[in-house]
């Protein structure tokens, strides 16, 4: 796992064009924009690691956010694939999954640290920190029902077992429900919680405890999330997407998406945004990339935007303007 000071080099983009067709949901498909050219202003605020965001990206707009382990978030506008702004994280970000609100407020937990920052829509000043007392914050989710936000908390030196913090209407403290090696965690249309892990459990709405849920083996380790059907798990690199009929304590897989192009790296997260998936690439000296794939039909990605040499994404969520 990367865990580096970030400094910020001359930004180019380069968009690899491509037209994402509807596949059921909702979200309008993916455009073909051409490349973003670099300018003098976004090289200069890059090369010296301050926040910034071109004029107007806060009006409305739906962006794709993009998380460094270095400490930064990278803002894409979506669906035309632009690099618009970096946010530079209070701290240096420990890899794992980050999460958006009905609002469009970003929610990243900073790890080692033992806060949750939130975003809003196009700032690049934090509007809101959350402290766990309870260890590393690693991913989150946030219930559509109610706007309470779930983190998935590791203890990596307590003989304590992991946990999950609620926070009731994202703020406050939390509520905590303990469960073994809890990574990622995802809410329903209904208010239900689902957490990867091991074992995969359900803290249904208004439970109390962590219920475990048998799955047919092991998926993988990656994002849980509603897809507007199926509650969904991916695989650690995030190149399955794996779709399951949950009944009781049971859950069956019934459709699988693959992504083609992702290389292979453990503990990255993927974003369903309708009928478009979003996921890092992967990582290598030449992968610094966010991927645009059809959902759920998958294969090769129709949009790939390039961060540059130095930038490796993990985390993807999308922030949904007013405009939507």
């Amino acid at each position: 796992m990367k865990i580096s000071v970030l400094y910020f080099c001359a930004l180019s983009i380069c968009v690899t064009t491509g037209m994402l067709a509807g596949c059921g949901g909702s979200q309008p498909p993916i455009g073909a924009p051409g490349a973003m050219q670099q300018t003098p202003t976004n090289a200069t605020h890059a090369d010296r690691g301050a926040s910034w965001m071109l004029p107007g990206t806060s009006s409305g707009n739906d962006l794709v956010y993009a998380a460094d382990p270095a400490g930064a978030l990278w803002v894409i506008s979506y669906p035309q694939g632009q690099l618009v702004g970096v946010v530079d994280l209070p701290f240096e970000w420990h890899a794992g999954g980050i999460c958006s609100d009905s609002r469009g407020d970003v929610f990243v937990p900073m790890g080692p640290y033992g806060e949750t920052v939130e975003y809003a829509h196009g700032g690049t000043t934090p509007i809101a920190i959350l402290s766990d007392g309870g260890g590393d914050p690693w991913s989150c989710s946030v219930d559509p029902t109610t706007g309470n936000l779930a983190v998935a908390t590791i203890n990596w030196d307590s003989e304590q077992d992991d946990s999950v913090a609620v926070y009731a209407g994202a703020q406050g403290d939390p509520t905590y429900y303990y469960g073994p090696y809890v990574y990622f965690c995802g809410y329903d249309n209904q208010g239900n919680l689902f957490v990867d892990g091991s074992p995969f459990a359900e803290l249904l709405i208004g439970g109390q405890s962590l219920i475990k849920i048998k799955l047919p083996h092991y998926l993988g380790g990656g994002q849980v999330q509603w897809d507007g059907t199926y509650m969904t798990v991916a695989s650690g690199s995030a190149s399955k997407i794996y779709r399951l009929k949950i009944s009781g304590s049971t859950g069956r897989v019934v459709g699988k998406t693959h992504l083609i192009g992702i290389n292979a790296r453990e503990e990255t997260e993927s974003w369903i945004q309708g009928s478009t998936i979003i996921a890092p690439i992967g990582h290598s000296d030449v992968e610094h990339r966010v991927g645009f794939w059809n959902y759920p039909s998958g294969g090769k990605a129709s949009m790939v935007v390039d961060l540059g040499s130095h930038h490796d994404p993990e985390a993807v969520t999308v922030s949904v303007g007013s405009n939507r």
